[in-house]
């Protein structure tokens, strides 16, 4: 679920990283 920033939302990939990324 690390595809979901993919859509050039560089802030919300920011944010959802450290959902993500955990």
């Amino acid at each position: 679920m690390g595809k979901k920033y993919f859509r050039g939302d560089k802030v919300l990939h920011k944010e959802m990283q450290v959902f993500y990324n955990n």
